[in-house]
């Protein structure tokens, strides 16, 4: 995952990616990762999170990234994957955080963000 153009009053950048067919249409979080330093661009697949950064809480109760995986059978699931550039501090909000509380803290704090959905079966 890579961005760039950031506002230039990035302090840092926050990703999450939600499935919305989960659950039977609940809903799954897969990931939620903030505090990210504003002089990161990219997250490396299957690499540790950037210094710093703070794990949020996925579907799992627990933080780190969970991956996708559909019921075999299934129609193709989408991923939305979203990031936001933050006018907060790496450090100013607190860990374990689940994505609705997240999103609650990064309330007027968003600089700009990007999103795109990704399809996945098994």
């Amino acid at each position: 995952l890579a961005w760039s153009n950031a506002p230039p009053d990035t302090k840092s950048f926050a990703v999450t990616i939600f499935d919305p067919d989960g659950a039977r249409g609940l809903g799954i979080v897969h990931w939620v990762l903030y505090g990210i330093p504003a002089t990161t661009t990219t997250l490396a697949d299957g690499g540790p999170p950037p210094a710093g950064s703070i794990g949020g809480i996925n579907r799992t109760g627990k933080d780190g990234y969970y991956g996708p995986c559909p019921p075999h059978g299934d129609a193709p699931h989408h991923y939305v994957v979203q990031a936001y550039a933050l006018d907060l501090a790496a450090n100013a909000l607190p860990p374990a955080l689940n994505r609705d509380a997240l999103i609650a803290a990064m309330k007027g704090h968003v600089l700009a963000s990007s999103s795109m959905v990704v399809r996945y079966a098994r």
